[in-house]
């Protein structure tokens, strides 16, 4: 078993056993903690009282009642509080409960009592890394082997020694790193009998535990720049394991190379590539050994060889086909590339592909071939419905579906070639040449998608005309949220209302919320609210409560407080399953905000605190509302940073995918930003809010706009601030809301001040 194996748990089921920690005697009773006296004064008796109760926890956690040995232990150590044996034995009982606090502290009484307790300090040490305390780790580990006792329990030695050098190897303390890993090496070959007397060992195994050892001691001396004792130490493991030998010349051709010996280097190398290890990183070593050896000539042939001996690896073909390229030998390129797509068509393929084309300068190529596989690929359904009667070929086009799968987020990461890619397509509709509807829509998507937003509504409208039921929705869709980005708010009413009259396949909903905030920016309330009634009327019961707080929105927007005050109390009254009612409470929330009723807004944000603390919008809104109001403002950074910590967590947990992958909310880094604002703390308000004026939603809020240009001003950064208030008014203005909004009015104060204020100097 590998050393690494024998790491969090295992210390706990080889110091804890039955014995928990220290071996007991036989029986139910605990060894006597004190002799009672005649007369028994109050500390003697709790410690009697003390010695029974752990005697009873004993019993208890060997019948595996562990609340009850829990409870007993814990009473027997508040009545003998330096008695370290109740200390002892809680320390594997909460960490096994996850009470991780708890245990520290416990690890943390054990080794004050009794310093020279080796298997405490190392499972404290241990605990420490977890908690990522990795420097409190070596120096726990560091006060163990310290322990007189330690020097008699060989494996528990070797494991202690082993995780302080690969933590002196994390923190590059080389020399600790090494002197660590040379003890493990020591102890496995001085004390092989008795270890192989101990176990868990078998002589093969232990030969293999010392080759491994001896293998990260020679990684150590490397990195430290003591080659010749990283050669000795490679060779010393491939002595010990000589079937991993082959595998270890790869360290050894490393350190050759790090000495200037490419010629040694090299021999080491083809010893290591026979074994035909997977990837291209043992290919690219050699590639740069023979080149320094001046035998450019041979990189090209010494690829082809590896790869006909391995026509699974995928990255030394890719490596191939690359070299094929910078030798300009473009059909052997094509071919390789042409070979792997059939193989194995991921996403590693295709961005090779495409780099390659980029290089050359062939994009048009980059789009016939997406073009041909969207073709092969399109929806049987689609082809039997333009073609009837047509044999559809459903193998061929699930084989094309999981290439175009491949190909498409390599070109949406890959703004540089979408654009030229646009543009060719651009090119071809005006000479009315119209590319595969299919791979029109996909090249609008990733117009959208790398913010090439007026490409996207040119490609969408083309795909007007060829849409099919499969794909109407996402094509009107996508072509509103294109005129939406651009504020084109009347293009955007008039698209709803062609759709409502023309669109079979599409949800009438779609087309109602995304006409109502266009007409509201228009300045057309009554038309916006009622485009919002008739969306409630026609949403079908899944979608229904969505369409109705979209609505509330509508109604706030539009300053109708009162109206949107009693319709979220009415859905109150309608709905009752949890999540809907946070959703209610939620929408209620806003419009206090907006209606100035801040009180009952924090109060429908507590409530759905109350239900799920972990409600990371809920946290930030709290937050933002008292730090805008200057109150409870120690709370209110709490709450903020409790909601960016869940809103990292769940996008780490990945859940939820979407364009901006794990990239923080700018809402909520701005709302940490204004908190450390109303703190004081300047430096730290305006990193954050420098950070969320950059995030995707934060570049184009007025807000955040805002919020920096205050803490700009209180930096006596006037003309920065007037970059971000001027910026805020922008933005305010872009959106063209039916009357000046509050904010706006008191940013262009904010801008007149400062400019009679700089007149004023």
């Amino acid at each position: 078993m590998h050393m690494s194996l024998r790491c969090g748990l295992w210390a706990l089921v080889l110091l804890a056993g039955a014995g928990l920690l220290r071996a007991q005697p036989d029986g139910d009773e605990p060894p006597a903690l004190l002799e009672p006296e005649q007369v028994e004064a109050p500390e003697q008796a709790n410690r009697r009282e003390a010695r029974r109760l752990y005697g009873q926890a004993l019993t208890a956690q060997r019948q595996d009642r562990l609340v009850e040995a829990l409870r007993n232990f814990e009473r027997a150590r508040e009545l003998d509080p330096e008695s370290v044996a109740p200390y002892r034995a809680l320390i594997p009982l909460y960490l096994a409960i996850g009470r991780a606090e708890d245990a520290l502290a416990a690890c943390e009484r054990v080794v004050k009592l009794e310093p020279g307790d080796h298997e405490t300090w190392y499972i404290y040490a241990r605990h420490l890394r977890d908690l990522g305390r990795p420097k409190d780790a070596r120096a726990a580990l560091e006060k163990g082997l310290a322990c007189p006792s330690a020097h008699e329990a060989y494996d528990l030695l070797v494991q202690m020694n082993f995780d302080l050098g690969a933590l002196s190897e994390d923190a590059q303390d080389w020399a600790r790193a090494e002197t660590a890993f040379q003890a493990v090496v020591k102890i496995l070959v001085d004390k092989r009998e008795h270890l192989l007397d101990m176990g868990p060992y078998g002589p093969e195994q232990l030969d293999q535990e010392t080759a491994k050892s001896c293998e990260r001691l020679g990684q150590v001396c490397m990195r430290a720049g003591k080659h010749d004792r990283a050669v000795a130490a490679f060779m010393q493991a491939q002595k010990r394991d000589p079937e991993r030998a082959g595998r270890l010349s790869y360290h050894l051709a490393q350190v050759y190379v790090a000495k200037s010996q490419p010629a040694e280097a090299l021999k080491h190398l083809d010893d290591y590539l026979k074994t035909q290890p997977q990837g291209d990183e043992a290919h690219k070593l050699r590639i740069e050994v023979l080149k320094k050896l001046g035998r450019d000539r041979d990189v090209l042939p010494g690829l082809e060889m590896a790869a006909a001996r391995d026509p699974y690896n995928i990255p030394l073909h890719l490596l191939l086909a690359r070299h094929y390229t910078v030798e300009k030998q473009w059909e052997a390129a094509e071919k390789r590339y042409a070979t792997l797509v059939e193989s194995n068509p991921g996403p590693d393929v295709y961005r090779a592909i495409f780099t390659m084309h980029k290089e050359r300068g062939t994009q048009l190529k980059v789009l016939d071939l997406l073009d041909q596989t969207l073709k092969a690929a399109r929806d049987p359904k689609d082809e039997g419905d333009e073609n009837p009667g047509a044999v559809v070929d459903f193998t061929k086009s699930a084989a094309a579906a999981a290439r175009a799968r491949s190909m498409l987020p390599v070109l949406r990461d890959d703004p540089e070639l979408v654009k030229a890619l646009l543009a060719l397509v651009q090119t071809e509709l005006t000479d009315q040449r119209p590319r595969f509807r299919d791979t029109l829509r996909y090249l609008a998507i990733l117009a959208y998608r790398t913010k090439q937003t007026p490409a996207a509504e040119r490609l969408f409208r083309a795909c007007l005309p060829t849409i099919t039921p499969r794909t109407e929705a996402e094509v009107y869709s996508g072509l509103l949220d294109a005129l939406i980005d651009q504020r084109k708010h009347a293009e955007v009413v008039k698209l709803c209302q062609e759709g409502l009259n023309k669109a079979q396949a599409t949800n009438r909903v779609l087309f109602y919320v995304k006409m109502a905030p266009a007409l509201l920016r228009l300045g057309k309330m009554d038309e916006a609210l009622t485009a919002m009634e008739e969306a409630v009327k026609v949403a079908d019961e899944g979608n229904r409560l969505g369409v109705q707080r979209l609505k509330i929105e509508v109604l706030r927007q539009a300053e109708k407080y009162d109206q949107a005050l009693a319709e979220c109390e009415a859905l109150l009254q309608e709905y009752h399953r949890p999540q809907q009612v946070r959703d209610i409470r939620y929408s209620l929330s806003n419009v206090c905000t907006s209606a100035h009723q801040h009180d009952r807004a924090e109060e429908q944000l507590r409530l759905i605190l109350d239900a799920d603390p972990h409600d990371a919008t809920a946290n930030n809104d709290l937050g933002y509302i008292m730090a805008d109001r200057g109150k409870n403002l120690e709370e209110a950074e709490k709450l903020i940073r409790r909601a960016i910590e869940l809103d990292v967590a769940e996008k780490q947990r990945g859940k939820a995918v979407n364009a901006d992958g794990a990239e923080a909310n700018a809402a909520y880094i701005d709302s940490l930003g204004w908190v450390l604002f109303r703190l004081g703390q300047l430096d730290e308000a305006r990193a954050q809010l420098e950070k969320a004026a950059k995030l995707a939603g934060g570049e184009e809020d007025p807000v955040v706009w805002d919020h920096l240009g205050d803490v700009y001003f209180k930096l006596k950064q006037p003309a920065r601030a007037r970059t971000a208030w001027e910026k805020s008014v922008q933005l305010y203005e872009q959106e063209r809301r039916r009357k000046p909004d509050e904010r706006y009015e008191e940013i262009k104060g904010k801008l007149k001040l400062l400019d009679k204020e700089l007149k004023q100097r």
